[in-house]
């Protein structure tokens, strides 16, 4: 098979898994709705629940320069405002 057949079929497969998430069908009868053998769906399904378990949990922050002052050297030692700390972690909670 070639890499163009691959990412169609891995295209096709991908909808079909969300597709019977989406039905509330049991597994059964939505293979038997969309001419598609059990086992196959069963191995979809498992296989895209671990390409997605296996990507990073981290979250990519990206800051803008222009906002951004630099540490003097006084305030090195010096916790964050409590409040912006509060803030920022309510942020990046959001966002994982």
């Amino acid at each position: 098979m070639n890499q163009k057949h691959l990412i169609e079929k891995r295209k096709i497969w991908r909808q079909l898994v969300d597709q019977y998430k989406d039905s509330g069908k049991s597994k059964i009868q939505f293979c038997s709705e969309n001419n598609v053998k059990p086992h196959q769906l069963a191995y979809y399904d498992l296989k895209f629940k671990k390409e997605t378990r296996t990507k990073s949990k981290f979250t990519k922050i990206t800051s803008d320069p222009a906002a951004s002052k630099p540490i003097k050297k006084q305030e090195q030692n010096q916790l964050p405002d409590p409040k912006w700390l509060a803030t920022f972690l309510k942020e990046l909670h959001a966002r994982s």
